[in-house]
């Protein structure tokens, strides 16, 4: 009996023992956990604050964005755009300097060395993604290592375009004749190493029905050639080429995107037309000198999708043919990457030379 007596009171006396070490232990852990919470939030505070330190009092100074074409071009206008609301929008000057020359590289070689604090920007295009494998990457900077790749500003698809008097009325009509005459239809582009340049060099490769290719001296000039029936098709982006099809002066067969134009929806895309293969298309994007701080890229990307998305901007660009994009700075980098993956392959396998 004494023996259950002294059982009983030691277990009750072990229960209370144990239920105030649980109590004790539930409280400390209650209390490592706060202190664990409160240490996390102040981690979290540190770096918000530290984020919006790296973009606090930016800018101070005017922003020059350049671009790499003469002024008047699509690429001219489209960062002039951005330059006017960004302005608006930062409340500080942001201007437009004309670099062109040499397929972008001059531009985009002084980018390079510009400092890196966003107040040096550039609307980089096409080229900045096939100048790598164009000149066998014997550039004086790297494409993907000297350069943050802020955003994609837009991206233009081109068309197809032939003479008013050509017997041709359908994308795969023309591709007949090229295979049926090798070397005999000449397709003109805005200068070798454009973007349509580029495109033609992948519609040579990948279909086999061959065209010549026509350099011009910009946009201008191929649209009157091609008016004038003295390239067999032109292939350019829509803005320069919009008035000649509103007058019925030249037909659109067929344009490189995955979507038609708002302003011509009758126009099939070149993979509707049997060519699936053929994806290339003209494209604009901010890009700033290696180093400058990922929260500042974040932000530029931000406010520039923004702008861009706005009615003013986005519905004129989509009537000339330019579709809106938008994004982050991780969405752009893998995007040129692609790039310049693909088009180092299309000038290997085709042999394709920029000047």
């Amino acid at each position: 009996m004494s023996d259950e007596r002294d059982t009983g009171v030691g277990e009750a006396d072990r229960s209370e023992s144990f239920r105030g070490r649980e109590a004790g232990g539930t409280r400390r852990d209650t209390r490592r956990t706060l202190l664990r919470a409160a240490a996390s939030g102040i981690a979290l505070v540190a770096s918000g604050a530290h984020a919006q330190q790296g973009t606090a009092g930016w800018p101070a100074k005017p922003v020059r964005i350049v671009s790499p074409y003469p002024a008047g071009g699509s690429n001219d206008q489209v960062a002039r755009v951005l330059a006017a609301k960004l302005g608006e929008l930062w409340g500080q000057r942001v201007y437009v300097e004309n670099k062109p020359g040499a397929n972008n590289r001059i531009a985009t070689q002084e980018l390079a060395r510009a400092a890196p604090d966003g107040y040096h920007l550039m609307l980089a295009a096409a080229p900045h993604g096939a100048n790598p494998g164009l000149y066998d990457h014997k550039l004086p900077y790297d494409t993907l290592k000297d350069f943050v790749h802020i955003v994609r500003a837009t991206v233009s698809p081109v068309g197809f375009f032939v003479p008013q008097a050509a017997p041709y009325r359908t994308m795969k009509e023309l591709a007949d004749a090229a295979r049926a005459q090798p070397g005999r239809l000449f397709a003109g582009s805005p200068g070798n190493g454009s973007g349509p340049h580029m495109v033609i060099e992948l519609w040579n490769w990948k279909t086999g029905a061959r065209f010549e290719h026509l350099p011009m001296k910009g946009d201008a000039p191929l649209a009157v050639e091609t008016v004038a029936g003295r390239v067999d098709v032109g292939v350019t982006g829509l803005a320069v080429m919009k008035p000649h099809l509103e007058a019925g002066r030249v037909r659109l067969l067929a344009v490189s995107s995955d979507r038609r134009f708002t302003s011509a929806p009758d126009v099939p895309t070149l993979a509707e037309a049997g060519f699936p293969a053929v994806d290339g298309f003209a494209w604009f994007g901010l890009v700033a000198p290696a180093g400058l701080p990922a929260e500042l890229a974040t932000r530029i990307a931000r406010d520039a999708s923004a702008v861009l998305a706005q009615p003013d901007v986005r519905t004129p660009l989509e009537a000339a043919g330019t579709f809106v994009s938008g994004g982050t700075p991780e969405q752009f980098a893998a995007f040129v990457a692609a790039e310049v993956d693909k088009w180092s392959q299309v000038a290997k396998a085709t042999g394709m030379k920029p000047d």
